[in-house]
């Protein structure tokens, strides 16, 4: 259900009304449009990444705990 709005200038007085019909119908014609999706792919196509594997060698990851402690 859609509120009757009524837009105002910067007095306040009342420029314009928009009833809940017209409120309403232009929703309904913006929503109720068929919508097109592209990329869109099944989930057995989509091809995984490999899993990342840090190249982390021994001397690194001393100097990794020594400057997390």
């Amino acid at each position: 259900m859609f509120y009757e709005v009524r837009v105002l200038d910067k007095t306040g007085d009342i420029k314009k009304v928009i009833s809940s019909k017209k409120l309403s119908k232009k929703f309904w014609d913006k929503h109720t449009q068929p919508q097109e999706f592209s990329g869109k792919q099944n989930y057995e196509e989509v091809e995984s990444e490999p899993e990342w594997k840090p190249e982390v060698s021994s001397g690194k990851v001393e100097v990794l705990n020594e400057v997390y402690e």
